[in-house]
Protein backbone atom coordinates (compact mmCIF):
# COMPACT_ATOMS: atom_id res chain seq x y z
CA UNK A 1 0.00 0.00 0.00
CA UNK A 2 1.17 3.45 -0.49
CA UNK A 3 2.04 5.92 2.57
CA UNK A 4 -0.57 8.20 2.98
CA UNK A 5 0.67 12.13 2.39
CA UNK A 6 1.29 14.36 5.24
CA UNK A 7 -2.36 15.34 5.88
CA UNK A 8 -1.41 19.33 6.96
CA UNK A 9 -0.96 19.82 3.47
CA UNK A 10 -3.68 19.63 0.66
CA UNK A 11 -2.48 18.25 -2.78
CA UNK A 12 -3.21 21.29 -4.27
CA UNK A 13 -0.07 23.12 -2.75
CA UNK A 14 2.60 20.19 -4.42
CA UNK A 15 3.91 21.26 -7.32
CA UNK A 16 4.06 17.66 -8.97
CA UNK A 17 7.15 16.17 -10.03
CA UNK A 18 8.44 13.64 -12.55
CA UNK A 19 8.50 11.04 -10.17
CA UNK A 20 4.96 12.00 -8.76
CA UNK A 21 3.53 11.84 -11.92
CA UNK A 22 4.89 8.92 -12.94
CA UNK A 23 4.27 6.97 -9.86
CA UNK A 24 0.65 7.93 -9.94
CA UNK A 25 0.10 6.62 -13.37
CA UNK A 26 1.60 3.48 -11.96
CA UNK A 27 -0.68 2.99 -9.41
CA UNK A 28 -3.84 3.74 -11.04
CA UNK A 29 -2.92 0.94 -13.92
CA UNK A 30 -1.53 -1.52 -11.53
CA UNK A 31 -3.04 -1.05 -7.57
CA UNK A 32 -1.07 -4.28 -6.16
CA UNK A 33 2.04 -2.70 -6.84
CA UNK A 34 4.36 -1.67 -3.97
CA UNK A 35 6.09 1.14 -4.64
CA UNK A 36 7.64 3.67 -2.06
CA UNK A 37 7.16 7.69 -2.94
CA UNK A 38 9.82 9.81 -1.97
CA UNK A 39 9.93 11.13 1.76
CA UNK A 40 10.42 14.55 0.25
CA UNK A 41 9.16 16.62 -2.86
CA UNK A 42 11.42 18.88 -4.06
CA UNK A 43 10.34 22.76 -3.32
CA UNK A 44 11.65 23.14 -6.74
CA UNK A 45 9.40 20.95 -10.00
CA UNK A 46 11.13 18.68 -12.36
CA UNK A 47 9.51 17.86 -15.89
CA UNK A 48 10.82 15.14 -17.80
CA UNK A 49 9.53 13.81 -20.26
CA UNK A 50 10.71 11.13 -23.57
CA UNK A 51 8.74 8.49 -25.86
CA UNK A 52 9.09 5.78 -23.14
CA UNK A 53 9.73 5.83 -19.39
CA UNK A 54 10.35 3.40 -16.67
CA UNK A 55 10.79 3.55 -13.30
CA UNK A 56 12.25 1.24 -11.30
CA UNK A 57 14.11 0.16 -7.80
CA UNK A 58 13.99 4.23 -7.44
CA UNK A 59 15.48 4.82 -10.60
CA UNK A 60 13.83 6.78 -13.87
CA UNK A 61 15.03 5.61 -17.61
CA UNK A 62 14.09 7.49 -20.41
CA UNK A 63 14.65 6.86 -23.71
CA UNK A 64 13.64 8.72 -27.18
CA UNK A 65 13.71 12.25 -27.37
CA UNK A 66 14.46 12.98 -23.77
CA UNK A 67 13.79 16.33 -22.38
CA UNK A 68 14.64 17.53 -18.51
CA UNK A 69 13.52 20.42 -16.91
CA UNK A 70 15.56 21.01 -13.11
CA UNK A 71 14.85 24.19 -12.14
CA UNK A 72 17.38 26.60 -14.29
CA UNK A 73 18.22 23.59 -16.71
CA UNK A 74 17.17 22.06 -19.61
CA UNK A 75 18.60 18.79 -20.67
CA UNK A 76 17.93 17.10 -24.30
CA UNK A 77 19.11 13.41 -25.04
CA UNK A 78 18.54 10.48 -26.08
CA UNK A 79 19.24 8.52 -22.93
CA UNK A 80 17.85 9.79 -19.44
CA UNK A 81 18.96 7.19 -16.54
CA UNK A 82 18.49 9.18 -13.05
CA UNK A 83 17.52 8.98 -9.10
CA UNK A 84 14.80 11.86 -8.57
CA UNK A 85 15.73 11.77 -4.70
CA UNK A 86 19.13 11.69 -4.89
CA UNK A 87 18.77 14.60 -7.89
CA UNK A 88 21.49 12.60 -9.96
CA UNK A 89 20.97 11.84 -13.53
CA UNK A 90 23.06 10.84 -16.27
CA UNK A 91 22.68 11.51 -19.91
CA UNK A 92 24.13 10.78 -23.22
CA UNK A 93 23.54 10.66 -26.67
CA UNK A 94 23.32 14.08 -28.54
CA UNK A 95 23.14 15.84 -25.39
CA UNK A 96 22.37 19.48 -25.21
CA UNK A 97 22.20 21.04 -21.38
CA UNK A 98 21.29 24.84 -21.46
CA UNK A 99 21.25 27.35 -17.89
CA UNK A 100 21.10 30.49 -18.22
CA UNK A 101 20.68 31.12 -21.88
CA UNK A 102 24.45 28.96 -22.44
CA UNK A 103 24.04 25.78 -24.29
CA UNK A 104 27.01 22.90 -23.33
CA UNK A 105 26.58 19.83 -26.43
CA UNK A 106 28.56 16.98 -25.30
CA UNK A 107 28.02 13.34 -25.55
CA UNK A 108 27.69 12.55 -21.69
CA UNK A 109 26.54 14.40 -18.81
CA UNK A 110 26.04 13.64 -15.12
CA UNK A 111 24.15 15.82 -13.21
CA UNK A 112 22.79 16.60 -9.66
CA UNK A 113 20.19 19.48 -10.49
CA UNK A 114 19.60 19.45 -6.36
CA UNK A 115 23.18 21.02 -5.98
CA UNK A 116 23.53 21.73 -9.54
CA UNK A 117 26.63 20.79 -10.17
CA UNK A 118 27.91 17.76 -12.67
CA UNK A 119 30.67 16.48 -14.78
CA UNK A 120 30.54 16.91 -18.97
CA UNK A 121 32.37 14.47 -21.37
CA UNK A 122 33.93 16.49 -24.81
CA UNK A 123 31.90 19.26 -24.99
CA UNK A 124 31.69 22.17 -27.06
CA UNK A 125 30.08 25.73 -26.46
CA UNK A 126 28.71 28.66 -28.70
CA UNK A 127 29.15 31.78 -26.74
CA UNK A 128 29.17 34.65 -29.38
CA UNK A 129 31.96 35.76 -30.50
CA UNK A 130 33.72 33.15 -28.62
CA UNK A 131 33.44 29.08 -29.58
CA UNK A 132 34.85 26.43 -26.89
CA UNK A 133 35.79 23.27 -27.21
CA UNK A 134 36.35 21.08 -24.00
CA UNK A 135 38.29 17.74 -22.92
CA UNK A 136 35.75 17.48 -20.09
CA UNK A 137 33.80 19.93 -17.87
CA UNK A 138 33.25 19.63 -14.21
CA UNK A 139 30.02 22.07 -13.38
CA UNK A 140 31.14 23.01 -10.06
CA UNK A 141 28.37 25.36 -8.99
CA UNK A 142 25.51 27.63 -9.97
CA UNK A 143 27.75 30.23 -11.69
CA UNK A 144 30.47 28.24 -12.73
CA UNK A 145 32.39 25.93 -14.53
CA UNK A 146 35.87 23.68 -14.74
CA UNK A 147 37.21 23.49 -17.83
CA UNK A 148 40.07 20.70 -19.08
CA UNK A 149 42.31 20.60 -22.37
CA UNK A 150 40.26 23.99 -23.55
CA UNK A 151 40.32 25.42 -26.94
CA UNK A 152 38.99 28.86 -27.66
CA UNK A 153 38.64 31.08 -30.57
CA UNK A 154 36.56 33.54 -32.91
CA UNK A 155 37.15 32.08 -35.90
CA UNK A 156 34.06 30.20 -37.03
CA UNK A 157 35.80 27.86 -39.80
CA UNK A 158 36.15 24.30 -39.32
CA UNK A 159 39.58 24.34 -38.83
CA UNK A 160 40.36 27.95 -37.12
CA UNK A 161 43.14 30.63 -38.28
CA UNK A 162 43.86 31.12 -34.34
CA UNK A 163 42.69 29.89 -31.16
CA UNK A 164 44.24 29.37 -27.71
CA UNK A 165 44.69 26.05 -26.05
CA UNK A 166 44.30 25.92 -22.41
CA UNK A 167 44.90 23.15 -19.64
CA UNK A 168 42.81 23.91 -17.15
CA UNK A 169 40.27 27.05 -17.01
CA UNK A 170 37.50 28.26 -14.70
CA UNK A 171 34.18 30.20 -16.52
CA UNK A 172 32.68 32.36 -13.61
CA UNK A 173 28.99 33.91 -14.59
CA UNK A 174 29.33 32.59 -18.22
CA UNK A 175 31.43 35.53 -18.89
CA UNK A 176 34.90 36.10 -16.95
CA UNK A 177 37.43 32.85 -18.04
CA UNK A 178 40.85 32.38 -15.63
CA UNK A 179 43.19 29.75 -17.27
CA UNK A 180 46.49 28.06 -16.45
CA UNK A 181 48.81 27.31 -19.42
CA UNK A 182 47.56 29.45 -22.26
CA UNK A 183 48.88 29.04 -25.67
CA UNK A 184 48.08 30.81 -28.56
CA UNK A 185 48.27 29.49 -31.78
CA UNK A 186 48.09 31.22 -35.18
CA UNK A 187 47.52 28.33 -37.27
CA UNK A 188 49.04 25.52 -35.95
CA UNK A 189 51.92 27.50 -35.02
CA UNK A 190 52.04 28.25 -31.48
CA UNK A 191 52.95 32.42 -31.15
CA UNK A 192 53.30 33.18 -26.85
CA UNK A 193 52.57 31.31 -24.27
CA UNK A 194 50.95 32.51 -20.98
CA UNK A 195 51.21 30.52 -17.37
CA UNK A 196 48.14 32.60 -16.70
CA UNK A 197 45.24 34.05 -18.43
CA UNK A 198 42.53 35.89 -17.65
CA UNK A 199 39.84 36.98 -20.35
CA UNK A 200 36.47 38.64 -20.18
CA UNK A 201 34.76 36.34 -23.55
CA UNK A 202 32.64 39.63 -24.50
CA UNK A 203 35.95 41.11 -25.78
CA UNK A 204 37.99 39.23 -28.64
CA UNK A 205 41.06 38.41 -28.12
CA UNK A 206 42.34 38.54 -31.62
CA UNK A 207 41.82 41.62 -34.48
CA UNK A 208 42.76 41.16 -37.73
CA UNK A 209 43.11 44.23 -40.94
CA UNK A 210 44.33 43.03 -44.50
CA UNK A 211 44.61 45.61 -47.39
CA UNK A 212 47.57 46.92 -49.82
CA UNK A 213 48.98 49.77 -50.34
CA UNK A 214 51.71 51.04 -52.67
CA UNK A 215 54.42 51.63 -50.12
CA UNK A 216 54.11 48.20 -47.96
CA UNK A 217 52.17 45.89 -51.21
CA UNK A 218 49.88 43.57 -49.62
CA UNK A 219 49.84 43.52 -45.66
CA UNK A 220 47.98 41.70 -43.05
CA UNK A 221 47.50 43.02 -39.14
CA UNK A 222 47.15 40.75 -36.03
CA UNK A 223 46.92 41.68 -33.13
CA UNK A 224 45.57 39.46 -29.66
CA UNK A 225 44.71 41.42 -26.53
CA UNK A 226 44.97 39.14 -23.70
CA UNK A 227 44.02 40.50 -19.96
CA UNK A 228 47.12 39.47 -17.51
CA UNK A 229 44.73 40.73 -14.74
CA UNK A 230 41.85 42.72 -14.13
CA UNK A 231 44.14 46.05 -15.00
CA UNK A 232 46.52 44.43 -17.04
CA UNK A 233 46.37 43.52 -20.63
CA UNK A 234 48.86 42.42 -23.08
CA UNK A 235 48.49 43.64 -26.47
CA UNK A 236 50.93 41.68 -29.26
CA UNK A 237 51.11 42.68 -33.15
CA UNK A 238 52.23 40.63 -36.28
CA UNK A 239 52.90 42.97 -39.21
CA UNK A 240 53.38 41.60 -42.33
CA UNK A 241 54.14 43.68 -45.37
CA UNK A 242 55.49 41.89 -48.57
CA UNK A 243 57.15 44.96 -49.64
CA UNK A 244 58.89 46.08 -46.26
CA UNK A 245 58.96 42.69 -44.32
CA UNK A 246 58.04 41.73 -40.65
CA UNK A 247 57.13 44.08 -37.71
CA UNK A 248 56.59 43.01 -34.31
CA UNK A 249 55.20 44.74 -32.05
CA UNK A 250 54.47 43.79 -28.28
CA UNK A 251 52.97 46.54 -25.79
CA UNK A 252 51.26 46.59 -22.53
CA UNK A 253 48.18 48.98 -20.89
CA UNK A 254 46.85 48.95 -17.26
CA UNK A 255 44.01 51.25 -15.69
CA UNK A 256 43.38 50.41 -12.40
CA UNK A 257 42.06 52.74 -9.32
CA UNK A 258 44.88 55.12 -9.40
CA UNK A 259 46.51 54.53 -12.67
CA UNK A 260 46.06 54.58 -16.43
CA UNK A 261 48.93 54.29 -18.75
CA UNK A 262 50.67 51.78 -21.38
CA UNK A 263 54.45 50.85 -22.73
CA UNK A 264 54.84 49.93 -26.53
CA UNK A 265 57.72 48.42 -28.41
CA UNK A 266 57.93 48.27 -31.95
CA UNK A 267 60.41 46.65 -34.33
CA UNK A 268 60.53 46.35 -37.95
CA UNK A 269 63.37 44.80 -40.12
CA UNK A 270 62.70 47.44 -42.95
CA UNK A 271 63.66 45.70 -46.71
CA UNK A 272 63.13 49.01 -48.36
CA UNK A 273 63.92 51.57 -45.83
CA UNK A 274 64.72 54.43 -48.30
CA UNK A 275 61.50 53.67 -50.56
CA UNK A 276 59.85 56.85 -49.80
CA UNK A 277 62.22 58.62 -47.93
CA UNK A 278 65.78 59.34 -48.36
CA UNK A 279 68.00 60.09 -44.95
CA UNK A 280 70.90 59.30 -43.51
CA UNK A 281 68.93 58.77 -40.16
CA UNK A 282 66.60 55.77 -41.97
CA UNK A 283 68.71 52.38 -41.44
CA UNK A 284 67.23 49.23 -42.25
CA UNK A 285 66.43 48.54 -38.47
CA UNK A 286 63.33 50.67 -37.89
CA UNK A 287 61.51 50.71 -33.95
CA UNK A 288 59.89 52.84 -31.87
CA UNK A 289 59.50 52.88 -27.66
CA UNK A 290 56.92 54.59 -25.81
CA UNK A 291 55.50 54.48 -22.43
CA UNK A 292 52.82 56.75 -20.84
CA UNK A 293 51.18 57.13 -17.49
CA UNK A 294 48.99 59.00 -15.50
CA UNK A 295 48.83 58.44 -11.89
CA UNK A 296 46.42 60.00 -9.64
CA UNK A 297 46.81 60.61 -6.09
CA UNK A 298 43.97 62.59 -5.48
CA UNK A 299 41.50 64.86 -8.18
CA UNK A 300 44.32 67.82 -7.68
CA UNK A 301 47.19 65.63 -7.48
CA UNK A 302 48.63 63.54 -9.98
CA UNK A 303 51.66 62.71 -12.22
CA UNK A 304 51.66 62.86 -15.78
CA UNK A 305 54.02 61.41 -18.42
CA UNK A 306 55.04 60.86 -21.85
CA UNK A 307 58.24 59.61 -23.48
CA UNK A 308 59.03 58.04 -26.89
CA UNK A 309 62.32 57.36 -28.97
CA UNK A 310 62.22 56.53 -32.61
CA UNK A 311 64.97 55.04 -34.70
CA UNK A 312 64.44 57.89 -37.54
CA UNK A 313 61.60 60.87 -37.69
CA UNK A 314 59.86 58.73 -40.45
CA UNK A 315 58.77 55.90 -38.57
CA UNK A 316 55.73 56.85 -37.43
CA UNK A 317 54.80 58.28 -40.39
CA UNK A 318 55.19 55.43 -42.28
CA UNK A 319 53.71 52.53 -39.72
CA UNK A 320 51.15 54.57 -37.69
CA UNK A 321 49.52 57.50 -39.28
CA UNK A 322 46.87 57.99 -36.95
CA UNK A 323 49.41 58.68 -34.27
CA UNK A 324 51.51 60.90 -36.79
CA UNK A 325 48.64 62.96 -37.57
CA UNK A 326 48.07 63.58 -34.12
CA UNK A 327 51.81 64.40 -33.31
CA UNK A 328 54.51 64.94 -35.74
CA UNK A 329 56.88 65.28 -33.44
CA UNK A 330 56.14 62.70 -30.32
CA UNK A 331 56.29 64.09 -27.03
CA UNK A 332 58.75 63.31 -24.07
CA UNK A 333 57.52 64.96 -20.51
CA UNK A 334 57.30 64.63 -17.24
CA UNK A 335 54.61 66.93 -15.35
CA UNK A 336 53.67 66.54 -11.36
CA UNK A 337 50.77 68.67 -10.29
CA UNK A 338 49.02 69.56 -6.70
CA UNK A 339 46.25 71.73 -6.32
CA UNK A 340 43.50 72.71 -3.58
CA UNK A 341 40.74 75.63 -3.89
CA UNK A 342 43.28 78.58 -4.12
CA UNK A 343 46.98 76.97 -5.71
CA UNK A 344 47.63 74.90 -8.15
CA UNK A 345 51.51 74.31 -8.36
CA UNK A 346 53.43 72.13 -11.59
CA UNK A 347 56.73 71.07 -11.99
CA UNK A 348 56.93 70.42 -15.64
CA UNK A 349 60.21 68.77 -17.73
CA UNK A 350 60.30 68.08 -20.82
CA UNK A 351 63.19 66.90 -23.00
CA UNK A 352 64.39 65.59 -26.64
CA UNK A 353 65.09 62.19 -26.60
CA UNK A 354 66.19 61.74 -30.23
CA UNK A 355 68.30 64.54 -32.11
CA UNK A 356 66.67 64.89 -35.31
CA UNK A 357 64.46 67.02 -33.61
CA UNK A 358 64.13 70.88 -32.42
CA UNK A 359 63.36 70.87 -29.29
CA UNK A 360 62.97 73.57 -26.09
CA UNK A 361 64.24 71.18 -23.41
CA UNK A 362 63.12 72.97 -20.27
CA UNK A 363 62.36 72.43 -16.32
CA UNK A 364 59.46 74.43 -15.13
CA UNK A 365 58.23 75.55 -11.69
CA UNK A 366 55.23 76.92 -12.17
CA UNK A 367 52.80 78.25 -9.06
CA UNK A 368 49.06 79.63 -10.28
CA UNK A 369 46.74 81.35 -7.35
CA UNK A 370 43.28 81.13 -8.93
CA UNK A 371 40.90 84.12 -8.79
CA UNK A 372 40.46 84.91 -4.97
CA UNK A 373 39.01 87.78 -3.87
CA UNK A 374 40.21 90.12 -1.34
CA UNK A 375 38.68 90.15 2.28
CA UNK A 376 35.58 91.62 1.74
CA UNK A 377 36.40 94.49 -0.46
CA UNK A 378 35.30 94.38 -4.15
CA UNK A 379 38.45 93.04 -5.54
CA UNK A 380 39.90 90.20 -6.66
CA UNK A 381 43.36 89.07 -6.88
CA UNK A 382 44.92 86.33 -9.84
CA UNK A 383 48.47 85.59 -10.50
CA UNK A 384 50.38 83.25 -12.54
CA UNK A 385 54.15 82.68 -11.88
CA UNK A 386 56.99 80.29 -13.27
CA UNK A 387 60.69 79.57 -12.56
CA UNK A 388 62.31 77.91 -15.62
CA UNK A 389 65.58 77.22 -16.71
CA UNK A 390 65.24 76.66 -20.78
CA UNK A 391 67.30 75.67 -23.47
CA UNK A 392 66.61 75.93 -27.40
CA UNK A 393 68.34 72.85 -29.53
CA UNK A 394 67.78 72.33 -33.21
CA UNK A 395 68.55 69.38 -35.09
CA UNK A 396 71.98 67.48 -36.11
CA UNK A 397 73.31 70.01 -39.08
CA UNK A 398 71.39 72.69 -38.58
CA UNK A 399 73.25 75.99 -38.82
CA UNK A 400 71.61 77.32 -35.59
CA UNK A 401 73.40 77.38 -31.98
CA UNK A 402 71.84 76.40 -28.40
CA UNK A 403 70.44 79.13 -27.13
CA UNK A 404 69.43 78.92 -22.97
CA UNK A 405 68.50 81.11 -20.26
CA UNK A 406 66.96 81.12 -16.79
CA UNK A 407 63.42 82.73 -16.93
CA UNK A 408 61.74 84.20 -14.06
CA UNK A 409 57.94 85.63 -15.07
CA UNK A 410 54.96 86.29 -12.73
CA UNK A 411 52.12 87.95 -14.13
CA UNK A 412 50.03 89.34 -11.38
CA UNK A 413 46.13 91.36 -12.10
CA UNK A 414 43.67 92.92 -9.76
CA UNK A 415 40.17 92.57 -10.90
CA UNK A 416 36.86 94.28 -9.95
CA UNK A 417 33.38 92.64 -11.15
CA UNK A 418 30.66 95.22 -11.51
CA UNK A 419 27.12 94.58 -13.10
CA UNK A 420 24.74 97.22 -14.60
CA UNK A 421 20.89 95.41 -15.08
CA UNK A 422 22.19 92.76 -17.31
CA UNK A 423 25.68 94.24 -18.55
CA UNK A 424 28.69 92.74 -16.56
CA UNK A 425 31.26 95.15 -16.72
CA UNK A 426 35.01 94.41 -15.41
CA UNK A 427 37.50 96.49 -15.40
CA UNK A 428 41.49 95.11 -14.42
CA UNK A 429 44.74 96.34 -13.85
CA UNK A 430 47.63 94.13 -13.53
CA UNK A 431 51.62 93.79 -13.89
CA UNK A 432 53.92 91.40 -15.43
CA UNK A 433 57.39 91.32 -14.89
CA UNK A 434 59.97 88.65 -17.05
CA UNK A 435 63.42 88.26 -15.77
CA UNK A 436 65.94 86.22 -18.14
CA UNK A 437 69.70 85.25 -17.13
CA UNK A 438 70.88 85.85 -20.72
CA UNK A 439 70.10 88.14 -22.79
CA UNK A 440 69.39 87.48 -27.03
CA UNK A 441 71.87 90.26 -28.07
CA UNK A 442 74.58 90.32 -25.71
CA UNK A 443 75.61 88.50 -22.49
CA UNK A 444 73.87 90.61 -20.16
CA UNK A 445 70.79 90.16 -18.43
CA UNK A 446 67.18 91.91 -19.72
CA UNK A 447 64.57 92.57 -17.53
CA UNK A 448 60.89 93.20 -19.12
CA UNK A 449 58.26 94.82 -17.31
CA UNK A 450 55.30 95.54 -18.34
CA UNK A 451 52.16 97.40 -16.69
CA UNK A 452 48.54 96.44 -18.30
CA UNK A 453 44.88 97.22 -17.86
CA UNK A 454 42.10 96.12 -19.63
CA UNK A 455 38.12 95.71 -19.04
CA UNK A 456 35.49 93.06 -20.55
CA UNK A 457 31.69 94.27 -20.70
CA UNK A 458 29.36 91.57 -21.76
CA UNK A 459 25.79 90.14 -21.27
CA UNK A 460 24.20 86.98 -21.47
CA UNK A 461 20.70 86.25 -23.77
CA UNK A 462 19.27 82.78 -23.01
CA UNK A 463 16.40 80.72 -25.03
CA UNK A 464 15.15 77.33 -23.33
CA UNK A 465 15.15 74.74 -26.94
CA UNK A 466 13.75 71.91 -25.20
CA UNK A 467 11.95 70.69 -21.71
CA UNK A 468 12.46 66.82 -22.96
CA UNK A 469 14.63 64.45 -21.49
CA UNK A 470 17.20 63.42 -23.71
CA UNK A 471 20.37 61.12 -23.69
CA UNK A 472 22.39 64.28 -22.74
CA UNK A 473 20.17 65.47 -20.00
CA UNK A 474 16.74 66.88 -18.80
CA UNK A 475 16.27 69.65 -21.29
CA UNK A 476 18.29 71.94 -23.22
CA UNK A 477 19.29 75.40 -23.26
CA UNK A 478 20.94 77.87 -25.25
CA UNK A 479 22.98 80.68 -23.96
CA UNK A 480 25.02 83.23 -26.07
CA UNK A 481 26.98 86.02 -24.23
CA UNK A 482 28.31 88.86 -26.75
CA UNK A 483 31.74 90.24 -25.22
CA UNK A 484 34.06 93.26 -25.67
CA UNK A 485 37.62 93.03 -24.07
CA UNK A 486 39.88 96.14 -23.98
CA UNK A 487 43.37 95.47 -23.36
CA UNK A 488 47.10 97.57 -23.15
CA UNK A 489 49.89 96.85 -22.19
CA UNK A 490 53.11 98.74 -22.18
CA UNK A 491 56.41 96.79 -22.06
CA UNK A 492 59.88 98.82 -21.27
CA UNK A 493 62.02 95.90 -23.82
CA UNK A 494 61.86 95.04 -27.19
CA UNK A 495 60.71 91.20 -27.92
CA UNK A 496 63.96 91.19 -30.48
CA UNK A 497 66.04 91.50 -27.38
CA UNK A 498 64.75 88.45 -25.45
CA UNK A 499 65.60 84.71 -26.22
CA UNK A 500 62.40 83.23 -27.91
CA UNK A 501 61.53 79.77 -25.89
CA UNK A 502 57.68 80.43 -26.49
CA UNK A 503 54.73 82.82 -26.52
CA UNK A 504 55.95 84.22 -22.91
CA UNK A 505 59.23 85.95 -24.90
CA UNK A 506 56.97 87.45 -27.57
CA UNK A 507 54.83 89.85 -25.78
CA UNK A 508 55.32 93.17 -25.87
CA UNK A 509 53.09 96.68 -26.39
CA UNK A 510 49.42 95.93 -26.97
CA UNK A 511 46.40 98.45 -27.43
CA UNK A 512 43.72 96.42 -28.93
CA UNK A 513 39.82 95.30 -28.34
CA UNK A 514 38.76 91.73 -28.99
CA UNK A 515 34.86 91.09 -29.53
CA UNK A 516 33.36 88.20 -29.56
CA UNK A 517 30.76 85.74 -28.78
CA UNK A 518 30.18 83.23 -26.56
CA UNK A 519 27.77 80.02 -27.47
CA UNK A 520 26.87 77.70 -24.30
CA UNK A 521 24.07 74.96 -24.62
CA UNK A 522 23.28 73.68 -21.18
CA UNK A 523 21.29 70.78 -19.59
CA UNK A 524 20.21 69.60 -16.18
CA UNK A 525 22.18 65.96 -15.02
CA UNK A 526 21.25 65.19 -11.57
CA UNK A 527 18.87 68.26 -11.13
CA UNK A 528 22.30 70.51 -11.72
CA UNK A 529 23.44 72.69 -14.28
CA UNK A 530 25.83 71.13 -17.06
CA UNK A 531 27.46 72.03 -20.16
CA UNK A 532 27.09 70.02 -23.00
CA UNK A 533 28.55 71.99 -25.85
Amino acid sequence: MLPRLNESRSMSTFRLTALLTFTLAAVASAQSVDIDLPETIPDDPIDIRADRMEYTNGTIIATGNVVGRFERAVLSADELSGNPESGDIHVEGNVKFERDNVVWKSTAIDYNFLEQTGTFGASTLNMEPVLIGVGSVECVSSNEYLLHNATFTTCSLEHPHYNVCVKEARLVDNKHLTAKGATFYIGKVPVFYLPFWKQTLSSSVFSFRFGHSSEWGAFGTIRATVPLTGALDSITDLNLYTKRGVGLGQGFSWNSTNSVGGLDLFYLFDQDPNSKYTDPEIDTGRYRFKVEELYSFSDTHYLNTKWNYLSDPYVLKEFNRSEYRSYPQPENYASWVYGDSLLSTEVFANYRLNDFYDNTDRLDLLADIYRTRIGDSPFYFQSESSLAYLERVYKDGSPLNRVDSLRFDSANVVYMPQRYGFLSVVPRVGFRGTHYSKSAVDEGTEFRGTPNAGMEVSMQLSKVLSDRVRWYGTGLRHVIEPYADYNYADASTDPNRLPQFDIIDTLGDENKVKLGLRNVLQTKRNNLVSRFM
